[in-house]
């Protein structure tokens, strides 16, 4: 088995595993790369290498945003977490390419990775339940121990859908039937735990798409039917069962029927938003705001600084004390780098969409999927999971070669 593969089986493994370990293989993976390709002497571009030339044009804005961004050390830092954008396009441009087999061990070992997670995060947060006295360790961001519950949670989405396919095609790389199906149990009552609204869209995404692909392998309505039903009842019936899952489900609707109440009242009294549903769509029209403001972003660095002033603009102090992100990856990389920020990260999404969708490549419709819907309520990319998790699995899908 070649070295690249290793690494990539690493990394995979250990993005939901233990993220303080994936810097250092990413960085073993990439000296590996630039010394083969040297003594090789030669390069390996991927035919499908335009998402690999977006993802280092993101990683250059950053760069230039530090030209006028007034925290130069912060921007910094943020450079640093930013890395992915520019490692593995290099990976790729240097790695050789990854044949069908290699790809599936690679989505395969990320499989793993989810499922050796989930024992960990629930045997630490019963420990922690019973330190503390309070069952409230078992769910949402206690549960995810270092990881949010949204990462988490489209971790084990996708983690679903390669399993699912994987009993599908008969591969089974849990050797079993019944090891596969107690796995997936087990993923669909741990994403209801997390208790992230966006992680239930995740599932039910994955649970649609994975219903189909049942349809298209087996030929019968029925089976796909009974495995679409099955896990759906699994997932609702977690999610009451489970401390915070309905009750955070209530609270967003509520938010939003009490917003639309607010703004109808004949005298409306302005009263800061403090629930998660309310605070989104306070960081939303800051972050909008500022795209106008500044066409050409606030920079790289400045970017909190300058929504935490719309915040306060607004009379909500709450959102400035806390520091909230545009809680949207595509208004966060407008406030950050303007409109060319949210144009490079658009047109990345969109050509990665219409490469699935041309070769019927379920797993990367799901990638994109599970990625943009998530943009939608989550800067997903201003932390090592979510960008580290994004640039990987793009670098493995233009390197994969289906014979």
């Amino acid at each position: 088995m070649p070295w690249h593969l290793w690494g990539c089986m690493a990394i995979a493994f250990l993005i939901p595993f233990a993220k303080k370990f994936v810097p250092g293989f990413i960085g073993l993976l990439s000296i590996y790369v630039i010394v083969y390709a040297i003594r090789r002497k030669r390069t390996h571009f991927p035919t499908f290498n335009l998402p690999n030339i977006l993802l280092l044009s993101i990683f250059i804005l950053h760069v230039i945003g530090l030209l006028w961004s007034a925290h130069r050390n912060e921007g910094l830092s943020e450079i640093g977490i930013k890395l992915s954008y520019a490692i593995f396009p290099l990976i790729a441009w240097l790695m050789p390419p990854l044949g069908s087999k290699q790809s599936s061990v690679v989505m395969n070992w990320f499989l793993f990775g989810c499922v050796a997670f989930i024992p960990m995060a629930i045997g630490y947060g019963i420990y922690r339940s019973v330190v503390h006295h309070d069952w409230a360790w078992l769910t949402y961001q206690q549960l995810g121990i270092y990881l949010h519950p949204t990462y988490a949670a489209t971790y084990m989405s996708f983690a679903l859908l390669i399993l699912w396919r994987n009993e599908m095609d008969g591969t089974r790389p849990l050797r079993k039937s019944s090891y596969a199906y107690v796995a997936g149990i087990v993923i669909l009552i741990f994403i209801s735990m997390l208790a992230s609204k966006a992680g239930f869209i995740a599932a039910l995404i994955v649970i649609t798409m994975a219903s189909y692909y049942t349809y298209q392998k087996r030929k019968t309505l029925r089976d796909a039917l009974i495995h679409a039903f099955g896990a759906f009842l699994i997932l609702g019936l977690s999610a009451w069962l489970a401390p915070g899952s309905i009750t955070r489900v209530e609270a967003a609707v509520q938010d939003l029927e009490k917003q639309q109440t607010d703004v109808n009242a004949p005298q409306f009294v302005h009263v800061e938003a403090k629930s998660s549903t309310e605070l989104r769509l306070v960081s939303w029209s800051a972050s909008s705001k500022l795209l106008f403001e500044k066409p050409l972003g606030a920079g790289t660095g400045e970017t909190q600084h300058a929504i935490n002033a719309r915040y306060v603009e607004a009379g909500e102090q709450y959102a400035a004390d806390k520091n909230l992100n545009a809680h949207n990856q595509f208004l966060q990389a407008g406030a950050e780098h303007g409109w060319a920020g949210l144009l490079l990260l658009v047109s990345l999404m969109l050509v990665i969409l219409v490469k699935a969708v041309r070769e019927r490549n379920q797993l990367m419709l799901a990638f994109v999927l599970l990625c943009g819907m998530n943009f939608l309520f989550e800067s997903f990319l201003e932390v090592q999971a979510g960008i580290v998790f994004f640039c990987f699995m793009i670098m493995v899908f233009t390197k994969q070669q289906i014979h």
